[in-house]
């Protein structure tokens, strides 16, 4: 690992509009003030937006185009597991875990046949396009039907584990 701590960004908690934006803009800064230098990104993360963490990967992956380390430290959950894929060189904690399941959707309002529907396919379209970004991540190293089993199964993956199935390069 690469680690310099002045090009360090560090995230936990959950990812919603705030959080996102404000790793963006940490990014972004560091990427500015020296873009052939690589960025290390420690997570901790119970995940949590489905497009909060869908804007950082396109924006990260598309726009910025960092070099990009990635750490897991504790728990990287769900979404945040994406975050975690990021990096070009992806170090777990020998003691972190990362957690899939199948996407959800709280509701406390009444939903009309229609949109309990349209809901339903929002949520398989999103899941969809997380299956094909860990896919394209991880160069099909871990398959579309290796990942819909790890959601189906509500998966808790320990670091050796991540790295027997290519989600992560090395424990630290």
């Amino acid at each position: 690992m690469n680690f310099k701590p002045e090009r360090a960004v560090y995230f936990s908690g959950e990812i919603d509009t705030h959080t996102a934006m404000e790793l963006m803009i940490s990014m972004t800064k560091l990427h500015a003030a020296d873009p052939k230098s690589p960025i290390t990104m420690f997570i901790a993360s119970s995940g949590e937006s489905v497009s909060d963490t869908f804007a950082i990967y396109d924006y990260v992956m598309r726009a910025l185009k960092p070099k990009l380390e990635t750490v897991a430290l504790g728990e990287v959950n769900s979404m945040a597991a994406l975050l975690f894929l990021m990096g070009e060189q992806r170090h777990i904690g020998e003691l972190a875990v990362m957690r899939f399941h199948r996407f959800s959707m709280g509701v406390s309002a009444s939903l009309t046949s229609q949109k309990a529907s349209q809901t339903r396919e929002d949520l398989e379209r999103s899941e969809k396009k997380y299956v094909n970004a860990i896919v394209n991540i991880t160069r099909g190293k871990i398959t579309r039907k290796a990942i819909n089993t790890l959601l189906d199964d509500n998966a808790v993956i320990t670091a050796t584990h991540a790295v027997k199935l290519g989600l992560a390069h090395k424990i630290l």
